[in-house]
């Protein structure tokens, strides 16, 4: 008996190893057979696609300029480009500019070429073909003031410029500078140049002129000298260096287009100045400012050297000559006022304050052509009023003449402080002039000879409120 149970064991292992062993050939076929099912499948497919490609049918990494055409057939992608070129005309303009002009061109006188753009497409991308006819070019060229011949115009050089710009479809503006595409192309230059000597005082001013020289003035941007100054960690303090600092600079920029935003005289001509050439600037109170109305940048140099204050101004050479000149000259003359003591004895006369002429002048900057000099433009940019400082003497009250009666409300005779009386320097009731232009545009900051240049009158007031404005 247990011989026979023990060979019915072994039949019964002997059968389940061989259903093990059956189970095992049968996933191994099928597993075998799937696996080339699948990789047949799909290096089949690659096969086909790549020795037999579909018509219309774009790669992964196909552009168009930078538009991307993967996935897309030449229906879908001629629809997609027609959409992303609309969009980029709608949004983009080019800026032709010469010096402080600026004519825009519209992107709709671009023309493109979708269909022969993707006929075009080779190996994964193909830029995206246009053209912007020459009569475009043309007319925004003549449509500046300046003075440009056609003829000395790199048109075609400007034609690239905008295909090369349109076949990205970039929204980035382009600014296109004529005087890179003109035959005689305007170089870096000294543009304004001017020297003011005669300096009493020379404070601070070495130091000054190390700290602005090399100063860049960037296209379209604004120029204050007082900001500048207390950007370099300059000290700034008032007083006469500060104002031949600030002469020179507006000196200076009085030779080029530059706009003349604010700007302040005194109340006297001092003696290293010009009369319409002056400028003061006192801190926190009265500055000078100009603005860079050209798309070019330009450096100033300082220097001071042997009691002379230079500077110079340098960039693209403008195409016209700059310059300021004054018209309207007129010299005021001052009054004499006379005081009268009854301390005094007959016979005395004492001058307390010397008189001084005042001025008046016009200031014009004048657009001239660089070959004949030739009158091109004149704009009045200032009037400056100087006024009188009048002479002051006091007199003995017995020799007050009885034929001239004093003016104004003198109080009683014999007081020294309030009985006056007003003569010019002929012994007429003259002496000064009424300006017939109006307020002078220029502020008028400082006092006459004789007071301190930090005093500042309440008569004054009225003068600080409005600084000085260019055209």
């Amino acid at each position: 008996m247990p011989i026979l149970m023990s060979e019915a064991l072994n039949k019964e292992r002997r059968k389940s190893v061989n259903n093990v062993r059956l189970f095992f050939r049968a996933f191994l076929i099928i597993f075998f057979c799937t696996t080339f099912i699948a990789l047949f499948s799909f290096g089949g497919g690659k096969a086909i696609e790549t020795y037999f490609p579909k018509d219309n049918y774009f790669p992964e990494g196909t552009f168009v300029g930078s538009v991307p055409m993967s996935g897309l057939t030449i229906e879908e992608a001629e629809e997609k480009l027609e959409g992303e070129i609309e969009k980029w005309v709608n949004s983009t303009n080019y800026k032709f500019v010469y010096f402080d002009e600026l004519v825009e061109v519209p992107a709709t006188h671009v023309q493109f070429f979708v269909s022969e753009s993707l006929q075009m497409l080779d190996a994964g991308s193909t830029m995206l073909y246009n053209s912007i006819p020459e009569a475009v070019i043309t007319e925004a060229v003549e449509s500046f003031s300046y003075e440009i011949p056609n003829d000395e115009v790199r048109v075609e050089a400007v034609q690239e410029l905008v295909k090369s710009h349109a076949a990205t479809l970039s929204t980035t503006s382009l600014y296109i500078d004529l005087n890179e595409y003109v035959a005689q192309q305007h170089e870096t230059d000294q543009v304004a140049h001017t020297v003011i000597s005669n300096i009493e005082s020379t404070l601070l001013l070495e130091q000054w002129a190390n700290n602005l020289n090399g100063i860049v003035i960037d296209a379209r941007e604004t120029f204050s000298l007082l900001q500048q100054m207390q950007g370099k960690g300059a000290v700034v303090v008032e007083g006469e260096s500060l104002n031949v600092l600030a002469t020179a600079l507006y000196e200076a920029f009085l030779q080029t287009n530059f706009l003349i935003r604010e700007r302040h005289i005194g109340k006297n001509l001092p003696p290293y100045a010009k009369l319409g050439f002056d400028a003061i600037v006192k801190p926190d109170f009265a500055d000078l400012i100009v603005e860079n109305i050209n798309y070019y940048p330009y450096t100033l140099f300082l220097a001071y050297e042997a009691g002379q204050l230079t500077v110079t101004l340098e960039g693209i050479a403008f195409p016209y000559l700059f310059s300021a000149v004054t018209k309207n000259e007129r010299e005021i003359e001052s009054r004499n006022i006379v005081r009268f003591s009854n301390e005094k004895r007959s016979g005395y006369r004492q001058v307390i304050n010397n008189g001084e002429n005042g001025y008046f002048v016009e200031v014009y900057r004048q657009q001239r052509s660089i070959e004949n000099s030739q009158l091109i433009n004149e704009q009045r940019l200032f009037e400056d009023f100087y006024p009188p400082v009048h002479s002051i003497e006091l007199w003995s009250l017995q020799d007050r003449p009885t034929e001239n009666p004093p003016l104004g409300n003198e109080g009683t005779i014999g007081d020294e402080e309030n009985a006056s009386s007003i003569t010019d320097g002929n012994g007429e009731n003259g002496g000064s002039e009424v300006v017939d232009n109006g307020e002078a545009e220029t502020s008028q900051l400082g006092q006459g000879p004789g007071d301190s240049e930090d005093d500042i009158s309440d008569d004054d007031d009225q003068m600080f409120e409005e600084p000085t404005k260019g055209y």
